[in-house]
C-alpha cells in the first residue's frame, strides 16, 4: 500500500539522506485530543486514564500517512504551504490502520487492573486511531513505532527505512521551485526505484496535480 507523507523541504531531504522517517509523540501532535475519545466524565476513571495515556505516551509514538497528496489543505498544514515535499512510502497494510472519524468520543469499557482501572487492547487501538470528525479531510492511515533512542542533532525520533517502509515517490510542491532531476541527484544510488513527480495547482479544480511539464524521474 503507497501512503503519503508531507513535511518540509529540509526535512524531507533529511530523511532522504539518512533514510528515515520522523516518530512523532503523541504529546507533539496537533490535535490534543489524541488518545482522548473516549468518554471520561467519571473522575475516578479519568484520573486513571490519564495516567495510563502519559505512560502509553513516553514508549510509543505514531507514524502519520496520508493517502491523498491532492489535496491542497494537506500542503498547506503540512507540506510548508506548498513549499515542501511529500514523500511516498510502500507499507505493508497489516502495518498500518486507517483513522475512523467521529462525531462524538465513545462510551468505553473500563476494567479492574491492580487496584486501578485499564483498557483491554482492542479499545485502546480503537482510540489511537479515533479522532474527530471534522478532522477527516487529512484521509489518514497510522503506523506505531517504539521511542528508544533520540537523534542527538535534532532531538527527535525516527525510523529507519527498512522492507517494511519503503521510500518509493517523491512530489514537490506547486512553489517548491526545485527540480526532479536535483531530487534525483540527491537521492543518487541510496535508494533506487524512487518515482519525483513535480507538482502543480490544477486549473479547473481545486487540486494539486501532476505537472506534465516536468518529465517524471525514477532513480
Amino acid at each position: 500500500m503507497i501512503v503519503y507523507q508531507l513535511t518540509s523541504h529540509e526535512n524531507a531531504i533529511s530523511n532522504i539522506e539518512n533514510r528515515r522517517i520522523k516518530i512523532s509523540t503523541i504529546e507533539e501532535l496537533n490535535d490534543p485530543f489524541e488518545l482522548l475519545g473516549a468518554q471520561l466524565g467519571d473522575k475516578k476513571l479519568r484520573a486513571s486514564f490519564l495516567s495510563m495515556r502519559k505512560k502509553i505516551a513516553k514508549k510509543h509514538g505514531i507514524l502519520c500517512f496520508t493517502i491523498d497528496w491532492h489535496n491542497p489543505v494537506l500542503w498547506g498544514h503540512y507540506g510548508d504551504k506548498h513549499y515542501g515535499l511529500c514523500l511516498g512510502f510502500e507499507v505493508p497494510e497489516e502495518e498500518i490502520k486507517e483513522v475512523e472519524y467521529v462525531s462524538a468520543r465513545k462510551l468505553v469499557k473500563f476494567y479492574p487492573f491492580k487496584g486501578k482501572t485499564s483498557l483491554d487492547k482492542d479499545s485502546m487501538l480503537q482510540l489511537l486511531c479515533q479522532k474527530y470528525k471534522d478532522w477527516s479531510y487529512e484521509a489518514e492511515y497510522r503506523g506505531w513505532a517504539s521511542l528508544d533512542d533520540k537523534d542527538p542533532k535534532t532531538n527527535l525520533y525516527f525510523l529507519a527505512f527498512s522492507a517494511k517502509i519503503k521510500l518509493k515517490e517523491v512530489v514537490i510542491g506547486p512553489r517548491n521551485s526545485t527540480k526532479p532531476k536535483d531530487i534525483k541527484n540527491i537521492i543518487g544510488n541510496r535508494i533506487p526505484g524512487v518515482k519525483i513527480t513535480k507538482s502543480r495547482l490544477a486549473f479547473q479544480s481545486y487540486r494539486v496535480v501532476s505537472n506534465k511539464a516536468f518529465k517524471i524521474l525514477t532513480t
